[in-house]
Parts: C-alpha cells; sequence; structure tokens
C-alpha cells in the first residue's frame, strides 16, 4: 500500500481536476451537412460549414452575425486577415468563393480541380491553396487577385493540410498513408513521407516554431512528425474516426475529435515527448473542429435528433496550474560567520509559495559540506524540495563544488556540469554555470555554449529566463560587469531570451531591455537583474552606474519575485523586515 500511495494521490488529483467538457451548445437553424470550422481570433468570427451556405457566428456570444449564401456543398474557409478576404471550397460546383472579410459579401468565384475540400491560406506566399479531394490535387490561387498561380498533381486523394509561414505546405494523403511537402512558392512537391505506422491520415495540426506535424489518423493513433526530415517521432493512442487535430500551442495541448463522439486529449511534455491526458466525451458525429486560441475554447459541429448545434468545450482550468508560477529567490545567500540576512530572506520566501532559484554563493566561506550543513540548511534549506539552483564561486572553493553538489544531488543537473533547464508554466528556464574554467569554458563553442545552443533550439515553451551567478552587466563596486559570460548572453539575445538573473555584487540592480553590447534594446533585448541580496553581508557598494541601470540599492536584503504569465512578467524586489526599498514593474515577452 506504501507502494502505491503517490499514485493513488496522482489519480485523485486528476480526478478532481477540472477536465475538458461541453459547456455550451449553440443551436442553428437549417438542416444539411458540415465539415471545416475556422476561428478568425482577431476579428473574433467563427466561420461554420452548412450544406449550401457558411454560418458566421460571434466567437464570443455565440450569435450569428451573417452568413455566405450560395457554396453548394461547402467544405472549408480559409482566411487571409492581411488582405481582408475570405475564400470558401464549394465541393459541389468545383469552385472556390471569394467574400470580403468586413462585409461578408461574395467578391468572385474562382475554378477549381474537381470538388475542392480542404482549404488553406499561406502567409508566407500570400496563396490559397484548394485542395481538390475528387482531383488529386490542388488548385493555387492568388488571394489579392483571386487569379489561378497553377495546379499542382498530388497523386493521391488528399485530406486537411497546413501551412508552415516559410514557405511549405504539408497535407495527408489518405488514401496513400503518405504527408506530402510543397514548395509553396515554386509549386513544386520537395518529398512524400510515409506516416507508418500511422494508417490513413485524415486531419493535421502543426508546431510551427518547433517544426512538428500532429497527423490525426484512422488507424486510431496521431503520429508526431518532424516537418523538416519526415520522420515519424511518435504515436499516441486516439479514438475512433478522427476528423480533427488542432493544436494548443500556449497550453501545449493537441485535441484529437473522433467520430465515435469523443476528443483525445495530448499534452506535449517535450517537443519530442507526449502523454495523452483526457478522452472527452462529446457526442456521435461531432468530429469537426476548431479552436479559439483566446478562449483556448474547441467548436464542434453536430446535429442531434435534427438540430445543427455548435458544441462549445472547454475546460475549467489549464491543465498545469490553477495560477500562474511564481519564480522567487536570491542570490549570496548564507554566510557562517552572520546568518542575520539569510534569515531575514528565508522569511519573506516562507510567505511567497513558487518555485525557488538560489542563484550562486548558496554557503560561505567555501560551499562545503560543513557550510551547507551548518549555514544554508537552517535558513533556505527549509526550501530544498522546491529550489532549482546554480552554482557560484565560493561553492568552487570546495574542490568541483562537491558541497553543492551533495546537498543538492540530481536536481542540480550533471554534477560536473551544474548546469540544466526546466520548465516552468509557459517559460523555460535555464541555469547556467558562470565559473567558466570548471567546466570547459563559456564559448559557443564550448561544452556548456554547444548545449545551450541545442537546448534553447529544442524549447518549447514560449519566454526564455536564464540565471548564472556572474553577471554580464553591474554597477556593484566589488565586481562590476563579467565579460566572460557574454558568449552566453550572446546565444541568449539571438534566441530571443528575455530574462537574466545574477548575484556576486551583494546589491540589487536592474537593467533596461539590452544587447550584450550594453546598447539599449526595446524591441529584442533582455532584461538583467542583479540580486546578490540573500544575506551575505560584505561589499555592498556601488561604484559608478552602468548604462541602462534603471534601479538600484545596496542597504537591503531582500528576494526578487516573478509571475510568470503566459506571454509577460511581473516582478516584484520584496524588502527583508523593516526596509522600505521596493521595486517592481512588468514586460511582455519577445
Amino acid at each position: 500500500m506504501a507502494a502505491l500511495a503517490p499514485l493513488l494521490n496522482v489519480v485523485a488529483s486528476a480526478q478532481s481536476a477540472p477536465g475538458y467538457h461541453i459547456i455550451k451548445r449553440v443551436p442553428i437553424p437549417g438542416q444539411g451537412s458540415w465539415d471545416y470550422l475556422t476561428v478568425d481570433e482577431k476579428a473574433r468570427r467563427l466561420y461554420v460549414s452548412h450544406g449550401t451556405q457558411v454560418e458566421v457566428l460571434d466567437v464570443d456570444s455565440g450569435a450569428v452575425v451573417g452568413k455566405i449564401p450560395n457554396t453548394l456543398g461547402v467544405h472549408g474557409t480559409a482566411i487571409a486577415p492581411d488582405l481582408g478576404r475570405g475564400f470558401v471550397s464549394d465541393g459541389k460546383t468545383s469552385t472556390v468563393t471569394i467574400f470580403d472579410l468586413k462585409t461578408l459579401k461574395t467578391l468572385g468565384t474562382v475554378t477549381s480541380g474537381k470538388g475542392p475540400d480542404a482549404i488553406i491560406y499561406d502567409p508566407a506566399t500570400s496563396r490559397v491553396f484548394a485542395f481538390n479531394g475528387d482531383g488529386n490535387s490542388t488548385t493555387v490561387i492568388q488571394a489579392a487577385d483571386g487569379k489561378v498561380a497553377g495546379t499542382i498533381d498530388l497523386g493521391g486523394g488528399p485530406e486537411f493540410a497546413n501551412a508552415d509561414s516559410e514557405g511549405h505546405v504539408f497535407d495527408n494523403l489518405e488514401d496513400q498513408s503518405l504527408v506530402v511537402k510543397i514548395d509553396s512558392r515554386n509549386l513544386k512537391i520537395e518529398a512524400r513521407w510515409p506516416t507508418a505506422p500511422c494508417q490513413s491520415p485524415s486531419s493535421m495540426a502543426m508546431d510551427h516554431p518547433h517544426h512538428r506535424l500532429f497527423i490525426g489518423c484512422r488507424s486510431k493513433v496521431m503520429a508526431v512528425m518532424n516537418s523538416d526530415t519526415g520522420q515519424v517521432i511518435t504515436t499516441l493512442p486516439i479514438g475512433d474516426h478522427v476528423d480533427a487535430t488542432v493544436f494548443d500551442s500556449e497550453r501545449r495541448l493537441i485535441f484529437n475529435s473522433n467520430g465515435e463522439g469523443t476528443i483525445t486529449v495530448i499534452h506535449q511534455d517535450s517537443m519530442d515527448k507526449y502523454s495523452v491526458v483526457e478522452s472527452v466525451k462529446t457526442v456521435p458525429r461531432a468530429k469537426t473542429m476548431a479552436l479559439d486560441p483566446k478562449t483556448h475554447q474547441l467548436f464542434l459541429s453536430t446535429a442531434e435528433a435534427g438540430q445543427f448545434e455548435i458544441l462549445v468545450v472547454a475546460s475549467g482550468e489549464p491543465r498545469a496550474s490553477t495560477s500562474d508560477p511564481v519564480l522567487v529567490g536570491a542570490g549570496d545567500i548564507a554566510s557562517c560567520d552572520d546568518l542575520a540576512g539569510a534569515y531575514a530572506t528565508a522569511k519573506l520566501i516562507d510567505k511567497i509559495p513558487g518555485t525557488v532559484f538560489a542563484a550562486g554563493d548558496l554557503a560561505y566561506p567555501n560551499g562545503s559540506d560543513k557550510d551547507f550543513s551548518n549555514c544554508y540548511a537552517p535558513t533556505w534549506g527549509r526550501f530544498k524540495d522546491r529550489t532549482r539552483p546554480a552554482p557560484g564561486n565560493h561553492e568552487y572553493h570546495s574542490t568541483g563544488a562537491s558541497g553543492y553538489v551533495r546537498y543538492f544531488g540530481a536536481v542540480a543537473g550533471d554534477p560536473l556540469k551544474a548546469y540544466y533547464s526546466y520548465d516552468l508554466g509557459q517559460w523555460h528556464i535555464i541555469s547556467l554555470n558562470s565559473e567558466c574554467a570548471a567546466v570547459g569554458g563559456c564559448s559557443a563553442a564550448s561544452e556548456q555554449g554547444k548545449w545551450l545552443q541545442q537546448d534553447l533550439k529544442n524549447r518549447v515553451a514560449g519566454c526564455t529566463l536564464a540565471y548564472f551567478h556572474k553577471p554580464l552587466f553591474s554597477s556593484g563596486l566589488a565586481h562590476g560587469n563579467d565579460v566572460e559570460v557574454n558568449p552566453l548572453w550572446e546565444i541568449l539575445y539571438h534566441a530571443g531570451a528575455d530574462i537574466v538573473i545574477n548575484g556576486h555584487d551583494h546589491d540589487y540592480e536592474r537593467f533596461a531591455l539590452q544587447d550584450p553590447n550594453g546598447k539599449a534594446d526595446p524591441q529584442h533585448g533582455i532584461r538583467e537583474f542583479v540580486v546578490g541580496t540573500g544575506g551575505k553581508n560584505s561589499h555592498r557598494i556601488f561604484a559608478n552606474l552602468v548604462a541602462n541601470s534603471e534601479a538600484h540599492q545596496a542597504d537591503t536584503f531582500g528576494v526578487l519575485k516573478l509571475t510568470l504569465h503566459p506571454k509577460s512578467y511581473d516582478w516584484q524586489f520584496v524588502p527583508e523586515e523593516g526596509k522600505t526599498f521596493s521595486d517592481s514593474g512588468s514586460g511582455n515577452c519577445h
């Protein structure tokens, strides 16, 4: 029973968490078949194919706000927001209807191949691709003027498609169990990739930044495919008769709607690792689906007892948490000659839930086993189970940072490297080692530099934060700027990182967004915080302020609290009891 307890706790937690379920039904007058749904997130409209017309709904209220008539045998709708135009595939007349996104008035029709079905807009080329289900081809239309740019013979029956916005379009050939990769600029097929063991691929979604295709197959599996190489990375079980797959990039969830009356929900644990979360009960034949990225709601068409309607499916909360995660901490913490500062900052963290970062020089004077046991453990040690540390120079006063390695164990990464990464909500967090000589350097060509570049390339989360002990920029008199870590900054900057946190100088300093050369860069720059205020009490003096220094103080212990929203963050310096200095604000991710 003791061995089963952790598993039982997980099961109980999963059962109590609010899952996805039908929250509303929106009835729509009239009979007829249905197919694709399309969400225009910015205009807050939902386009619903319905027999001989497209119903247009307000996404938020569910009210019908208009229609696009005379689209016989309509299958799907593609929108070109930058051009103010929409396109409807009319299966029975083998045409594509062009309409105005604002007025919904028809602007004209274009003759396509036989039986156009799936239809998408490729923003990289401003072209519309109508996939002709009965013609085994795709008709390519210039969205701006409605002229046909060409026709591509696909060599099989096309199903749903996706554009990567980089000049490629991908389409399932359901009868061939293949994915074709199309050069959308030159209108040529670049590759044909088998989807095996996924058979009869009928739906597709894409993680665009990480080049991953999610392919729903009628063989009751979803395949994850590398869109650069065509490699099928993994498959996961889904329900029967899948017809739509969508990807919620913010929540990192993939939804497969199945004709049996279920939605299989899959979580993207990492770029190449996935897990089935739940099977949501809908109704039989509710197999076409669209996602509203803003509200995270799903929309499915169905007809029960002759009533055509839209099912709205949502969850009570995101899977990961009921609130945005908090990262809190500091560097330069517990000094055995005077623990008053470390006790003061530990009292602050007692009241702040979340993950604790410890940005180096954690146990003075030498980071030994004794220093960690006698100084760090009685203060910040009570947060050990939620702490993700980084080493400082004092840790390496003991050979190989042995005290640090033994105290934190596997949570601190490979003991010979002491750098690692993890995800926190929608943020990718990286703990680096600024003791460059101890780990073979910090250059782009070093082992740590190469690891960092690969880690950033593989990240799934949208925002990025890194912490390490020595700062590239600091106005502290004792240490100041440390140019040895400049290559790490260069890598982070060019990968679009948002925040860097350091310690080393025993003060607090916040910098404006800047590049690795110290030049203000409001568009792409990194915001650096020096938070050497964890408790060590020596050399708390500023020199002349470095460029872009926006806030600074050298007489107050405290911690930095960061609330990590999906696309932004809030910061707050929390001072020790009895002190009044504070600093707070907000920023957006790149």
